[in-house]
């Protein structure tokens, strides 16, 4: 071995506790870099593979009723490649045991040239039996939701007619694999579920023989999307066609994409944090080792090394550190991403989801560890190479210590000697100092910035769920009625208030731009109701014109007294030019509003009611839901309550996990930052606080002085590193944020406290580690000085 390379071995293990630190920090940003990558990547190929496997469609249009006939004219546009029609119908099922009806939506399965596009897959038992009408494949999701297996029967009211359903197979689609009812948050798989019948079945079950109400189709390479849903919006507009759309207007696809997208924004966010830090780190060791070996320094070079050679030396020293690294950070990484991906396989159904990494997440994490450690490096190598033999081997000159503002403060303040000594040390390094301050301060600002994510799903939470949500449930008719459903539901035991509620999609245009939505209305005398924006305030709907959602404000680039043309998809295929009455900040979706004389004007077809907001007393709950599944006017029955406990279990088991993390990911930083910062500090003071233990100083007061510059220095952190947290928590909400979701930035003044009491006590935990060393100093060997 070579000479330099048995040093650099020497160097390390005498170093080993520091090395350690810094290489936590990186490796913090190297699992962070391969968790977030490699799930991203996993989702990512995974989805490709299953879209391309299963011939998931491009484009997507849904009418009322059109002959199956459309589907070849469909099929000639130019750029298209195929084209298939399907029935699509609601189903209310009655589940033994529950009082609660579940909604279901029948696909069509089979037909003349059999099913290509959006292909089922079959998990277990067979497809439907095309002489056997009652037959489905229900999807896995709500077979293990509803623990149901083959063989199982329930009764499903179809087109207002009762049927019995034999489930004789489980299967998946690509279309449905985040399966969410329309009108929810999250999905509830207990209370919702896909379904696949036979064609011919389904078309008796609801008078459509020969008819179809969706059309899908793929589409050429290099074929224009918008040019093809122009011409199948002309085409079945006289069939009730309420707009087609593309793959990223998509359910499913689009809180898939949603949640890819969050995943990149978090390796574009989290992993420089702790690069930074540790380039900080690898320059502070550095330099110290480089100042303590400069007569070593001298040494070798009058023996012939050249500069290269030394340089190099010192640069193996900071990579040696990111190998490290990268191998702890991978396999942590690795662990966290398996965790992760586990947790999606809960909301995103595929027929297989492993956590899958390829080598280059590995090669890149390494070259980020190693870039990092390396501009670390830079300034020390520069030190190392400059000295020449002669001012190497010279003793450094002595620190310069005059009376200046910290001093004549600390008179001022009645300092004791202890505290002058501390605050001297402090203003003579400053930048080390503020290094240190910074280093701890983003460890604090990283915890504080993930914490607050909590608060801000506390705050939607009782923005959307309590504030604006006021009633019990939501009633959804199978079709827009008038107001004797109301009345109906009134007339229940049990019932305390109904108000009726109706969404309509539409197409809303404004210049060159065009957004797919549902305008949604309720009574001027809402008690159920209200529209709450991002600062509490209620907000009440306009007489006239259109309320629109900040989110859906900012897609159309408008402003509150701009106009926008709305286009009714479906129905009468109504067209006006409304104004922008106002503009709410919400937290969900891109929503529309408007009264109900305004709804009326564009609908046009005397049916105001679409659903019903219906408050209850608790202790009829069961006899209500009884009573609202016999009736074949309801679809569905969503329970305020129900999703929100859905929506809480989604956050304690994605938001916690992830705190976890990151909670783990700051103290790393707080333990190598502070760590470092007292080995280089002992390092530095040895002689002097042996020789303070010599002059009479007990040692309790030896460790004040290093403890106590550390505790300062940190103390000093805290409201820097809330300064931080407080814009990386701003950042890291607006990246993070959505077409789907747009999070509040509401922290709590706890997260604040909870911050600076995890950074506190990490500091604490490694500050006694060096405490340890200064009470065990050793006088004799660290008094001894060589000539």
């Amino acid at each position: 071995m070579k000479a330099l390379d048995l040093k650099l071995m020497r160097d390390l293990w005498r170093m080993r506790g520091q090395v350690l630190a810094i290489a936590l920090v990186l490796a913090a940003a190297s699992a962070t870099f391969v968790l977030s990558l490699g799930v991203h990547r996993s989702l990512t190929e995974t989805r490709d593979a299953y879209y391309a496997q299963s011939a998931f469609a491009d484009i997507f249009a849904d009418m009322t009723r059109a002959p199956r006939s459309i589907v070849a004219r469909v099929a000639e546009f130019p750029g298209v490649r195929r084209a298939e029609g399907s029935i699509q119908q609601y189903a209310t099922l009655d589940l033994p045991g529950r009082s609660a009806p579940a909604r279901a939506l029948i696909n069509s399965l089979g037909g003349k040239e059999g099913t290509v596009l959006n292909r089922l897959t079959l998990r277990a038992g067979r497809l439907p039996d095309p002489g056997q009408p009652g037959e489905v494949v229900a999807d896995e999701a709500f077979i293990e939701a509803n623990g149901l297996a083959r063989g199982a029967r329930l009764d499903a009211v179809i087109y207002g007619r009762k049927q019995p359903l034999t489930i004789v197979g489980i299967g998946l689609a690509p279309d449905y694999i985040y399966s969410i009812a329309p009108g929810d948050l999250i999905p509830d798989n207990s209370r919702f579920g896909i379904f696949w019948m036979g064609t011919k079945a389904l078309e008796a079950a609801t008078d459509r023989t020969g008819a179809i109400t969706r059309v899908a189709l793929t589409l050429e390479r290099g074929a224009s999307e918008a040019d093809v849903i122009r011409r199948l919006d002309l085409l079945l507009a006289p069939y009730g066609g309420t707009g087609a759309y593309g793959r990223a207007d998509h359910v499913s696809h689009a809180f898939l994409d949603n949640e890819l997208m969050q995943l990149e924004a978090m390796t574009r966010v989290i992993p420089p944090v702790f690069l930074i830090v540790s380039t900080f780190l690898v320059y502070i060791v550095l330099a110290r080792m480089i100042s303590t070996e400069r007569t070593l320094i001298g040494l070798i070079k009058a023996f012939g090394y050249s500069n290269r050679a030394i340089g190099w030396h010192y640069l193996k020293f900071a990579l040696a550190i990111a190998l490290l690294a990268t191998l702890l950070g991978s396999l942590a990484g690795i662990w966290m991403g398996r965790g992760m991906t586990s947790l999606y396989a809960e909301y995103y159904r595929f027929p297989i989801l492993r956590y899958h990494i390829s080598p280059a997440v590995f090669f890149g994490a390494a070259a980020l560890a190693a870039g990092s450690a390396g501009l670390g490096a830079i300034g020390g190598m520069r030190a190392a190479v400059r000295l020449s033999p002669a001012v190497a081997m010279a003793p450094p000159p002595p620190p310069v210590y005059r009376a200046g503002l910290l001093e004549r403060f600390g008179r001022f303040a009645g300092f004791s000697v202890i505290g002058h000594m501390i605050v001297r040390h402090i203003a003579r390094w400053p930048a080390r100092s503020a290094m240190t301050i910074f280093g701890v301060a983003l460890s604090m600002g990283l915890l504080f910035a993930t914490m607050q994510f909590l608060d801000s799903s506390r705050t939607m939470l009782d923005s959307y769920f309590f504030r604006s949500q006021r009633y019990d449930l939501t009633v959804t008719f199978t079709e827009a009625r008038g107001p004797d459903a109301v009345h109906a539901l009134a007339q229940l035991p049990g019932v305390l208030r109904v108000e009726p509620t109706r969404a309509v999609a539409v197409k809303l245009r404004t210049g060159n731009r065009a957004e797919r939505t549902a305008i949604e209305a309720t009574s001027a005398e809402s008690q159920l109701s209200a529209h709450i924006d991002r600062d509490g305030r209620e907000i009440a709907l306009p007489p006239a014109g259109l309320m629109l959602s900040r989110q859906l404000a900012d897609q159309l680039g408008v402003r509150a007294g701009d106009s926008v043309d709305v286009e009714l998809l479906g129905g009468r295929r109504t067209q006006l030019r409304l104004p922008v009455a106002t503009i709410v900040d919400e937290f969900v979706g891109a929503r529309a509003y408007a009264s109900e004389a305004t709804l009326d004007g564009i609908a046009r077809d005397a049916a105001p009611v679409g659903a019903a907001l219906v408050r209850i007393d608790p202790a009829a709950r069961n006899k209500i839901l009884t009573a609202l599944k016999g009736m074949p006017a309801v679809l569905g029955v969503t329970e305020r309550d129900a999703a929100l406990r859905l929506f809480e279990r989604m956050i304690d088991d994605n938001l916690f996990t992830m705190l976890f993390f990151y909670i783990g990911f700051a103290s790393a930083i707080t333990v190598g930052v502070v760590y470092n910062s007292a080995r280089i500090l002992f390092s530095e003071r040895a002689h002097e606080l042996a020789t303070l233990r010599v002059l009479g100083y007990h040692r309790g007061e030896v460790g004040l002085i290093l403890i106590g510059e550390l505790a300062l220095l940190v103390v000093a952190a805290v409201p820097v590193g809330g300064l931080i947290g407080y814009w990386m928590a701003q950042l890291m909400t607006a990246m993070f944020s959505s077409d789907l979701f747009r999070l509040p930035f509401a922290p709590a003044r706890s997260t604040y406290g909870y911050a600076g009491l995890v950074v506190l006590a990490a500091a604490v935990a490694t500050a006694a580690l060096v405490a340890r060393r200064v009470m065990g100093l050793d006088m004799v060997r660290v008094l001894k000085a060589r000539e």
